[in-house]
């Protein structure tokens, strides 16, 4: 896991450096050069099983699949290498909770992010496009009424450091509009949370992200 972790963030490091060493060219006379771009998508997220540890308290959600949707800004600073801004939701219930034995579970594990990506596109020629890429930001993360067998867990939300990397596939259908699959690896430090018994504990957030999205320049 921290190997994993180092890896994405070496990645998105060294692209947004290269981006904002870029984009310090920028100025407000070529703002409307048609390499903005808004973008969108939405798809299947497979969030990790989250174990969740305090003094007196320890269990385990397994979340079922859920759904995650995103919406992007950003900018073609040169004619492989973009950079964007993106609020992202991503949530799924919890199906099942282990503590002590594995029982029915209620509510869900959510998390909504603001993040700072780059990309680097590969051209095949014929409108196909490969990408990799990755960014950083923050996220809220939220346990939200977690029960098991019908009694309250966690019902709780924090503001933790959030990274992500993965890449996909774009098809040009003309100039201005682009269609993509996108997979990506989301994953944030630790989050703590005021269990209902009072104490404190921490948990995890990590998900697989499946999604298909739409570009269009102006």
């Amino acid at each position: 896991m921290r190997f994993r972790v180092a890896s994405l963030l070496s990645v998105s490091t060294l692209l947004l450096s290269a981006s904002a060493a870029s984009a310090a060219d920028l100025t407000w006379q070529n703002w409307d050069d048609g390499n903005w771009y808004v973008s969108g998508m939405a798809g299947a997220s497979f969030l990790n099983d989250q174990d969740t540890n305090g003094s007196g308290l320890n269990f385990t959600t397994h979340p079922d699949t859920g759904f995650n949707v995103s919406g992007a800004v950003g900018r073609y600073i040169t004619s492989n290498i973009r950079v964007e801004g993106e609020v992202g939701y991503r949530r799924a219930e919890v199906g099942l909770v282990t503590k002590g034995p594995t029982l029915q579970g209620g509510g869900n594990s959510n998390a909504t992010s603001f993040m700072a990506n780059a990309y680097y596109e590969f051209p095949l020629g014929r409108g196909w496009k490969p990408y990799i890429g990755g960014g950083i930001g923050f996220a809220d993360v939220s346990l939200d009424h977690l029960t098991q067998a019908g009694a309250k867990l966690v019902d709780d939300d924090d503001v933790v450091f959030a990274y992500q990397g993965g890449g996909g596939i774009g098809y040009e259908l003309d100039p201005r509009n682009t269609i993509f699959v996108d997979y990506r690896y989301f994953g944030t430090t630790d989050p703590s949370f005021r269990a209902t018994n009072g104490t404190d504990v921490s948990s995890e957030f990590g998900s697989h992200n499946l999604s298909l999205g739409w570009r269009y320049k102006f």
